[in-house]
């Protein structure tokens, strides 16, 4: 980017468009084309993010977990995490999740909202949700009950995802990867099921992975216009 596109992006962003607030603080996160500054990063997205910003609230929640430019306050990273999820963004959706999930700092585990949220994530297709889903069920951990076809459903849809996107499809630990890990924790719920519980299973996957597909379909077809 250059300095003249630069300093028009300040510009726009001091006179309040929450986008250019958004991008703003991405350069300096990022260190596109000005000096890194985690601060002045927090700064802009906190200004986008007041404005509603769903963008600008999920990295503003992160700079909140990991300790970058805002002193760490996880209770802090979930309120603007949940801003940003209410408003459908899948990312947020998952990482407000796993806070409820595994219990971090002063945000206590609380199963039913980890799923709620991992399930809105999920049902965007996203694959880290679909297989902590897979581990929820699987384990009935967190006061969510140990359920064998759910936990096959949810790992059915998170190796079909590993299996579309290159990007997670890499060897990883000798394993063959997260896309191999869900196939093999899937196969081992089949084993605790009787044969019809598969066959219903298997059933059930196909018709949420024909929601996901159209949901995915739809937003590719609006990031494309």
């Amino acid at each position: 980017m250059s300095n003249e596109q630069i300093s028009d992006l300040k510009r726009k962003a001091e006179q309040g468009d929450a986008t250019a607030q958004y991008n703003l603080g991405v350069l300096y996160e990022t260190r596109s084309g000005v000096e890194e500054d985690d601060i002045q990063a927090a700064q802009w997205y906190e200004k986008a993010a007041a404005q509603g910003h769903a963008e600008a609230q999920f990295h503003l929640g992160l700079l909140y977990q990991f300790d970058k430019g805002v002193p760490h306050d996880s209770v802090t990273a979930a309120q603007w995490y949940e801003k940003a999820a209410v408003q459908g963004h899948a990312e947020a959706q998952f990482r407000l999740g796993q806070l409820y999930e595994i219990g971090f700092d002063n945000v206590q585990q609380d199963g039913t909202q980890a799923v709620k949220w991992l399930e809105q994530a999920a049902a965007q297709g996203h694959a880290e949700a679909l297989g902590t889903l897979g581990h929820m069920y699987f384990d009935g951990e967190n006061g969510v009950p140990q359920d064998y076809m759910r936990a096959y459903i949810w790992y059915s849809l998170a190796a079909a995802i590993w299996t579309d996107d290159a990007q997670f499809s890499e060897v990883s630990e000798g394993r063959g990867g997260r896309q191999a890990g869900a196939v093999y924790a899937r196969d081992e719920s089949a084993r605790r099921m009787t044969p019809a519980l598969v066959v219903e299973a298997q059933r059930l996957a196909q018709q949420c992975q024909a929601r996901i597909d159209g949901r995915r379909a739809e937003t590719r077809s609006k990031t494309s216009r």
